[in-house]
């Protein structure tokens, strides 16, 4: 090591060593050895005693004991009784620590950002900072490859906000390949992500180079001519023939799938002798048996807010009883015994629902489960990966995951496609690159392209490993031949039709409402006479 490397490193340290005294000022020089094991255990969900951290330490007994009374007295600690009655404790970092931390983490990776040549300026959300296995998720082959297409780091995505493009953006911003910048993904709830499309698609010029798109989005889309035809593009015909709503075309390639899961806390099931629900009665009945005010647990969380969550939720559990493939139309969709019992099914859980469920989108849902105050979640799997992976999830490797209850053991489970198309009005040579760039994608050969597939992000996650529960339940259903798209739902569409059925239910479960043909009769005609403006956009407008 010369001068110069030596200097280098000595400036580095100085730097970390200063952001760590901004977030803790109180800190001794001893405090990081008792700091860093308590971080490191509560990511991994490995709550630790006393004696187990001093040992972690490395530190002297009476030392780290002092160093561990201090830092409880300073509110960065906390401690648990081990379970009730006992007289052992467990030891936990605070939601005020744990804050201050990630923001020093945040400055640390920047500090690694400047070193590997992102220069003065650079923003923490600019790139991800990967472990060993986001680092193979390319390898050198792979990224020579696509660095070859050129101007590639300036390529811009409209994406669903979900945790497989998540992982799509970090593999693509990872400090180690640096493909591009995290400023160039725009992700977008489905709603949000419907309006920002159609009216991309109304612009002279394209915001973006690749969007993501419900499979039941491509054939409208493609007949308004807001789609480029992929033509021979290798993913194309099997986005086709994989997913019948997009069948009519060849405008997109298939990215990834997600299904409608029921999450159990599995070592509740067990602690109160109840069995994980199979049915729509026994996830009532567990709802009930695990609710516990007292200890402030509700027996299940779920999407109840007015409009599309709720509608969302709804669509689910009738989905669960009868896939939506068999309805129609609207009228025979929501006067089915199926939509009477999802609406029942709602009206029974809601005693047993989190507090303010009819205000929470699947955001407070997916909160409320991953920090203990639910015992059960009704969850797209694609949040429910954040039980296995947030930082301040508690229920992480506790988890049972399940199909939303409704049918026979052995029905078909729908799930919802996402594919990868190009905007027509991109104007060229941005055109040639996203072609290029989306068949460097889609590529099937070995060693070649990010390997998107319909299972994607729930096999080839690069944090697969923790979220396996996950991952088995969708390939067991995949090898058993029971996974499939679901059907586009009628005009006005998916979008509209969650909108209005969530807002005519919402109403209905706050004025105690009893009567669910009423209610659904009453959604019905809603729709039926949804106003153009409510209807699929046309560009022409």
């Amino acid at each position: 090591m010369n001068d110069y490397e030596l200097m280098r490193v000595v400036s580095l340290l100085d730097r970390l060593r200063q952001r760590f005294a901004e977030a803790f000022p109180e800190a001794e020089p001893d405090d990081w050895r008792v700091l860093s094991p308590l971080v490191r255990l509560h990511v991994q969900s490995r709550p630790i005693t006393l004696s187990g951290l001093v040992t972690l330490s490395g530190l002297p007994y009476g030392t780290a004991t002092r160093h561990i009374q201090r830092l409880l007295a300073l509110g960065l600690f906390e401690r648990r009784l081990r379970r009730a009655g006992g007289k052992r404790f467990l030891y936990y970092p605070t939601s005020d620590f744990l804050e201050r931390f990630s923001r020093f983490a945040a400055g640390v990776k920047v500090e690694l950002a400047m070193l590997m040549g992102e220069g003065q300026g650079v923003e923490e959300a600019d790139f991800f900072l990967g472990g060993l296995h986001q680092k193979q998720a390319l390898s050198e082959r792979q990224l020579q490859e696509i660095r070859a297409i050129g101007e590639v780091s300036d390529l811009r995505f409209l994406l669903h906000e979900d945790w497989y493009f998540l992982s799509l953006r970090h593999a693509w911003t990872d400090l180690r390949s640096r493909l591009g910048r995290s400023s160039r993904f725009t992700l977008l709830p489905r709603p949000a992500l419907h309006e920002r499309v159609w009216s991309n698609a109304a612009r002279p010029l394209s915001e973006f180079d690749i969007v993501a798109l419900p499979a039941e989005w491509v054939p409208p889309l493609a007949e308004a001519g807001a789609l480029l035809p992929l033509g021979a593009a290798p993913g194309a015909a099997e986005g086709a023939a994989r997913w019948p709503s997009a069948a009519s075309t060849r405008h997109a390639v298939p990215a990834h799938v997600a299904l409608d899961l029921l999450a159990v806390r599995g070592d509740l099931c067990e602690e109160a002798s109840v069995p994980p629900p199979a049915s729509a009665a026994e996830m009532v009945e567990a709802a009930r048996r695990l609710h516990d005010p007292r200890a402030g647990r509700s027996g299940i969380a779920w999407s109840g807010r007015c409009g599309g969550d709720l509608g969302r939720t709804f669509l689910s559990l009738l989905d669960a009883r009868s896939p939506l493939a068999a309805a129609p139309g609207v009228e025979a969709l929501l006067s089915s015994p199926e939509a009477l019992a999802a609406f029942e099914c709602l009206r029974a859980l809601l005693p047993y629902s989190a507090p303010g469920v009819l205000e929470a989108g699947e955001a407070e849902a997916v909160a409320a489960f991953a920090s203990g105050r639910a015992a059960l979640c009704l969850v797209s799997s694609l949040a429910a990966s954040r039980f296995e992976l947030d930082l301040a999830s508690i229920v992480k490797q506790r988890v049972l995951y399940r199909p939303v209850p409704g049918g026979g053991a052995k029905r078909r489970i729908s799930c919802d496609a996402f594919l990868l198309a190009v905007p027509a009005n991109l104007p060229e040579p941005r055109r040639a690159l996203a072609l290029r760039v989306l068949e460097w994608m889609e590529a099937r050969q070995p060693e070649r392209g990010l390997r998107t597939s319909p299972l994607f992000s729930l096999a080839h996650d690069p944090e697969r490993a923790r979220t396996s529960p996950i991952r088995r339940l969708a390939l067991s259903l995949e090898r058993e031949q029971r996974l499939g798209p679901r059907a586009p739902l009628p005009p006005p569409g998916d979008v509209a039709i969650a909108r209005i059925l969530g807002e005519h239910l919402n109403a209905a479960l706050r004025a105690g409402a009893a009567d669910g043909r009423v209610v659904l009769a009453g959604a019905c005609k809603a729709i039926l006479a949804a106003s153009p403006k409510d209807r699929q956009p046309s560009l022409a407008s």
